[in-house]
């Protein structure tokens, strides 16, 4: 909808407003962007398919919808994406008289949701990162100036959650992705079984083949924004059996910016176990520690800039790591053969179903609305 959906400016000679960056407008509405009839209404509809994109079509759409001058009500709203459903109840209110005259009150819940599938259809020319199907929990509260900053300005608690699918952590385009793509990366596979000075290619090709894909066991997400407006990214947490990706931190609100260009600052962390902890000790790069779970603790990585241009010191690690196991010569490789007996040949596996039960117990307490 144009008149919701934000806006990426030409950014004209002259113009304050950061190259690529969304232009804001926070000018509280005059009316409800609904107040379009002169009389209330109520009334049931019944949608067959509506497309969201050329590609993307949702169907089954139902529901009864109460519109007067100030409210806007859902009830028993549902819709399915390829027969998945989702639901939504609530509404919201409008008072002209607030500097922020929108409130909502909106809970939603997703079954099963087909991600991969939603952005194959969304972007057909684009890989997915993440494969599965994701049940999704979330509650929208608090207020907005206007309707195109809900997403800047309401209130949310966000869970994400899938059980079995496969994530692929690194960008196609990531240098370490394109080092150990094709004939690069099986020669560097061979170097890293050699005493040679390509030892530190060879293992972060390793790293690289062996993280593209991981099938994992669940994936959790827990997403909030509260009255700082900040949104703060409360857990991400990507299990299997010998690897484990951790996240948490913050986008912060910054006043004129959307949130898409807002400061990102979170921390990332890799712990694996078998194969990937042994490619991490031959490169120097894991802890002599692990986590409750019987992971070993790898690196900490840094994520920054902002959701529509993130940066990410992952590479710059890697990348550093592989210098100094150049410059180990011989000495590297046989510390890549420990790392094999350590952890691949009589290593201790995580245990991957106490982590995930932490996680079930946590979300099953009771929780407040943001």
């Amino acid at each position: 909808i144009d008149s919701i959906a934000p806006t990426r400016p030409d950014n004209p000679a002259g113009s304050e407003i950061e190259s690529g960056s969304i232009a804001l407008d926070e000018t509280a509405d005059k009316r409800a962007f609904w107040n379009l009839l002169p009389y209330d209404t109520q009334f049931n509809f019944k949608f067959g398919r509506v497309f969201y994109s050329d590609y993307v079509a949702i169907t089954g759409i139902t529901g009864q919808a109460n519109l007067r001058d100030e409210v806007l009500e859902l009830v028993d709203f549902e819709a399915h994406f390829h027969e998945r459903p989702f639901t939504f109840d609530g509404g919201l209110s409008f008072d002209a008289e607030q500097p922020k005259p929108y409130t909502a009150d909106i809970v939603g819940k997703v079954e099963n949701f087909d991600l991969n599938q939603f952005f194959t259809e969304l972007l057909p020319k684009e890989k997915s990162r993440i494969e599965g199907l994701f049940g999704v929990d979330i509650k929208i509260a608090g207020s907005s100036s206007n309707a195109a900053q809900f997403h800047n300005q309401l209130l949310l608690d966000l869970r994400m959650k899938s059980r079995e699918g496969l994530f692929r952590p690194l960008p196609l385009d990531s240098v370490l992705m394109i080092g150990a793509s094709d004939a690069l990366g099986l020669v560097g596979e061979g170097l890293s079984y050699l005493p040679t000075g390509g030892f530190g290619a060879g293992a972060v090709s390793r790293l690289a083949n062996y993280i593209a894909e991981i099938d994992y066991d669940s994936v959790d997400i827990r997403i909030k924004r509260d009255s700082s407006l900040d949104l703060i990214i409360k857990r991400v947490e990507m299990l299997s059996p010998e690897v484990r990706i951790t996240a948490s931190g913050t986008i912060a609100h910054a006043s004129g910016k959307d949130i898409v260009d807002s400061p990102m600052d979170i921390e990332a962390k890799l712990n694996m176990t078998g194969k990937g902890a042994a490619i991490l000790y031959s490169l120097n790069l894991l802890q002599d520690e692990q986590d409750k779970f019987d992971y070993w603790k790898g690196p900490h990585i840094e994520i920054t800039g902002s959701p529509s241009a993130p940066q990410s010191n992952f590479a710059a690690i890697v990348q550093r790591a592989s210098d100094a196991t150049i410059k180990g010569g011989i000495l590297r490789p046989i510390a890549g053969l420990i790392g094999n007996v350590k952890h691949r040949w009589f290593g201790k596996d995580a245990n991957v179903h106490s982590a995930m039960q932490e996680i079930i117990d946590a979300d099953s307490a009771k929780n407040p609305p943001p």
